[in-house]
């Protein structure tokens, strides 16, 4: 029985990962450098401020992590303002679980703001009990401690509380702190969903399956 729901943002709720996959390689195209698919080898699991590193040593630039760290941010705030859209049968997903009396929230590395506008934008803001941030709380998804916050909030049991994740680290991290977790599919995770699927305890392809996995034909 599911009595609460705490939702990744990136890559599980929203179809943006195509671009943060790719954001590196966007700006550097703004500097007249155009990318090879080695590049993306390199830095599919590297975070954003340590491109700065990579970046110098492989195309002699002169960036420093902090800086590049907030032109990058720049970059993306126009997505998440402009263009990052809800995959596929997220909405309706939201509303039955809302019906159904599940709490709801956000767990995210994104910051605050932009998932507060993504989600506005895209008319779910409302829907969630509770939004919290990696950002403001100086963690990341390699600790539970933003899933526990998370569950604190919303008030449900951690049995009965599941985590929709898309990234095979962060699947990791809340099992470790024993949430079930439901896996999300993203293209950008597919060499990992053989091990995704055998971490998780319900894998979706989508969120109308994930709708009739969890509500079947609950109002």
């Amino acid at each position: 029985m599911i009595k609460g729901a705490i939702f990744d943002l990136d890559g599980t709720l929203l179809d943006s990962m195509p671009v943060w996959t790719s954001i590196g390689a966007r700006y550097l195209k703004t500097l007249g450098i155009t990318v090879d698919e080695r590049f993306y080898d390199d830095v599919r699991f590297m975070k954003i401020p340590d491109y700065a590193e990579y970046f110098n040593k492989r195309y002699g630039l002169n960036e420093d992590s902090f800086g590049l760290k907030l032109k990058i941010n720049d970059m993306m705030k126009y997505y998440y303002f402009n263009e990052f859209k809800l995959k596929e049968g997220v909405k309706e997903f939201l509303l039955t679980a809302k019906k159904n009396g599940v709490k709801l929230a956000v767990a995210t590395a994104t910051d605050a703001y932009l998932v507060e506008e993504v989600l506005k934008r895209n008319g779910v803001l409302e829907l969630f009990d509770a939004r919290f941030s990696c950002r403001d709380y100086n963690t990341d998804k390699d600790e539970p401690k933003i899933y526990e916050l998370a569950l604190s909030a919303i008030g449900t049991k951690k049995e009965e509380s599941y985590i929709f994740e898309d990234a095979l680290y962060a699947i990791k991290t809340a099992k470790k702190a024993d949430f079930p977790v439901c896996a999300v599919y993203d293209p950008a995770a597919k060499e990992d969903w053989e091990n995704i699927t055998e971490l998780s305890d319900v894998t979706v392809k989508s969120f109308k399956e994930a709708k009739d996995e969890f509500f079947g034909s609950a109002l």
